[in-house]
C-alpha cells in the first residue's frame, strides 16, 4: 500500500467487529512507528496497550466511574477551542456521528449512551492510551501528534481500522489511577483499534475536508524576484544607478 492510499483510506471508525487483532502484528507496527520524527529526538510518547482481560478489566472500571457520576473529571487542559469557526465544525461532525447512531438532537440519554461507547473504545478489541510528561512543551505535543498519525497510517497499511479519541482526556485522572501512572504523566488521547463493522452507518459517513485553497498559499518566483529587487535596491551598485 502506498502512503497516499493509506492516507486516503484512513477514516475514524466508531463501530468494530469482535474479530481479534493479532498482537504480534500490532507490536511490529508500534516498533515501526518509533521511526516517527521528533524535535531533538526527544520521543516524548508513552503508550499503554490494552487487550484481552486487561482491556475488559479497564473498561469495567471506566463504566463504574462513568455511571457513578454525571460529570467527567476536571479537565487538565481545553480539548476544544471555544472561539472562531472551530466550535461549528465540531458541532457539525457531532450531529452526523450522533445521527448515525440514531441519537437525535436533545436526546440526552442517547448522547450519554454514545459517550459510554467512547469509554468502551467503541467495543474494539484493542485500545491504546497515549501520554507524555507534564513538563512537555508545544513541540513535544506536536511530536506526539506526529507519532499518533504514524501509528494510524501503519495500522491502515496492515488492514486495521482505528479511531483517535480526544474524549479520554475528560477522564485523565481516572485513567492515570487505573494504570498507576506517575504523577507527572499527562493523558493525550485514546485509540480504538480493530476491524470496522462495514455495515454500520457511522462508518459510512462522508468525510469532509476543507479545500486546500482555504489554508495553503503557494509562493511563486515573484516573491523571490521581489526579495532580489529589494536586495539590489539596498546594494551600493543599485544606489549608483
Amino acid at each position: 500500500m502506498r502512503v497516499h492510499e493509506a492516507v486516503a483510506g484512513r477514516h475514524s471508525v466508531r463501530a468494530f467487529l469482535a474479530a481479534p487483532v493479532p498482537l504480534p502484528g500490532l507490536s511490529e507496527g508500534l516498533e515501526a512507528a518509533s521511526a516517527a520524527p521528533s524535535n531533538a529526538n526527544f520521543q516524548p510518547q508513552y503508550v499503554d496497550v490494552l487487550s484481552g482481560p486487561a482491556l475488559q478489566e479497564f473498561v469495567t472500571a471506566m463504566m463504574q466511574r462513568f455511571h457513578r457520576g454525571s460529570e467527567p473529571d476536571p479537565l487538565e487542559y481545553d480539548i476544544f477551542p471555544r472561539h472562531g469557526s472551530w466550535p461549528s465544525r465540531r458541532f457539525a461532525l457531532g450531529a452526523k456521528v450522533y445521527g448515525a447512531w440514531g441519537v437525535e438532537r436533545g436526546d440526552t440519554e442517547g448522547r450519554r449512551r454514545f459517550l459510554e461507547k467512547n469509554l468502551r473504545f467503541f467495543d474494539a478489541p484493542v485500545g491504546l492510551l497515549l501520554s507524555l510528561d507534564r513538563e512537555a512543551g508545544p513541540f513535544q505535543w506536536a511530536d506526539l501528534g506526529i507519532y499518533l498519525q504514524t501509528i494510524l497510517l501503519l495500522l491502515r497499511e496492515s488492514g486495521l481500522d482505528s479511531c483517535a479519541q480526544a474524549n479520554w482526556a475528560e477522564y485523565a485522572p481516572t485513567v492515570a489511577n487505573l494504570l498507576d501512572w506517575p504523577a507527572n504523566r499527562s493523558l493525550y488521547c485514546g485509540v480504538s483499534i480493530g476491524y470496522a463493522d462495514a455495515g454500520h452507518p457511522v462508518n459510512r459517513l462522508p468525510r469532509h475536508r476543507e479545500p486546500v485553497s482555504g489554508y495553503v498559499q503557494f509562493h511563486d518566483s515573484a516573491v523571490h524576484d521581489g526579495a532580489a529587487r529589494r536586495s539590489e535596491e539596498g546594494s551600493p551598485c543599485s544606489q549608483q544607478r
